[in-house]
């Protein structure tokens, strides 16, 4: 860890002289003594003078990890690497906002019964995963295979086809809080921002949610929250949005034919050359396949007109 505490509880951050300046630093959790390890290869970092791991929630540092909680330990709002206690049992979070969201760092799949165990353990918590290599070629292959489409070309919100599965997401799928996937070191910057990916509330389709590395900062360490609203509010006012936009297309979706020009009209246009063209260049452009093909038929028919 990267954080340990004196007697008071009061912070020390793992510095190359720690161990001169501060020798009286202990574990947040099982409260015995702690010593900087400082190295050529790893920041400065705490470490149990046993060598020992006092919870067995707690996940093995990595830089990912440690730069993030950099990035988070300069606000107030935020504690890092402390100790939630409940009912007499008490495991570490990574970083806890406003005294009430908890983020949890992983790397790598739990057993899915430790997913329940944690979630009900922490309450209003928020996975955040530092994605790999597989995961960031099966995102790809998503988006290749029309599997991931955005919601009436809204670039911040998606949804995956009801038809399939999301394969990066397939060791996190037991979950029952947001998680936030971090791609952008594996992908050597091609993925810019952080995708997270809501957990099903009795829809068939799965939302996701694009945030700018700014915007995901700013929502954690100044308002202490992931989401506008809980996971239910953000959904509804994703479906109200969808609604209106539906609405907007149909009420101008050829205005100017009758219901038989509109047959003879589809008809040619299923086999038109024209009309794949103008879907395929819609769909580049962010819309899902149906928006595409109404936005196609409406500039053909125009063009007709």
């Amino acid at each position: 860890m990267i954080m340990a505490r004196d007697r008071n509880g009061k912070v020390i951050p793992a510095t190359r002289n720690a161990n001169g300046t501060c020798p009286e630093a202990f574990c947040p959790c099982c409260r015995k003594r702690m010593t900087a390890r400082v190295g050529k290869v790893r920041r400065p970092h705490w470490a149990h003078e046993s060598g020992e791991r006092c919870d067995e929630w707690w996940e093995d540092e990595s830089d990912w990890r440690d730069g993030w909680l950099q990035v988070f330990s300069q606000s107030p709002n935020v504690d890092i690497e402390n100790v939630l206690e409940k009912n007499g049992e008490r495991h570490f979070y990574d970083a806890r906002f406003g005294n009430s969201l908890v983020a949890v760092f992983r790397r790598t799949r739990l057993p899915p019964e430790q997913f329940a165990k944690r979630e009900a353990f922490f309450g209003k918590m928020f996975w955040f995963v530092e994605a790999n290599q597989s995961e960031y070629k099966r995102l790809r292959r998503s988006f290749h295979n029309h599997t991931i489409q955005s919601i009436y070309g809204n670039r911040r919100c998606y949804e995956n086809d009801e038809t399939r599965s999301l394969p990066f997401y397939s060791r996190w799928r037991e979950c029952h809080m947001p998680v936030i996937f971090d791609f952008e070191q594996v992908s050597e910057g091609r993925v810019k921002g952080l995708w997270c990916v809501l957990p099903k509330r009795g829809q068939v389709r799965r939302i996701l949610l694009l945030f700018t590395r700014t915007l995901f900062i700013k929502r954690l360490t100044v308002d202490s929250r992931l989401l506008a609203g809980s996971v239910d509010e953000v959904i509804a006012k994703i479906s109200e949005r969808e609604q209106k936009c539906k609405a907007k297309i149909e009420s101008t979706r050829v205005p100017f034919l009758g219901a038989v020009d509109k047959q003879k009209m589809s008809a040619q246009l299923e086999s038109a050359a024209e009309f794949g063209s103008l879907v395929d260049k819609y769909m580049r452009q962010g819309f899902s396949r149906l928006d595409a093909e109404r936005r196609a038929e409406l500039s053909l028919c125009r063009k007709v007109k």
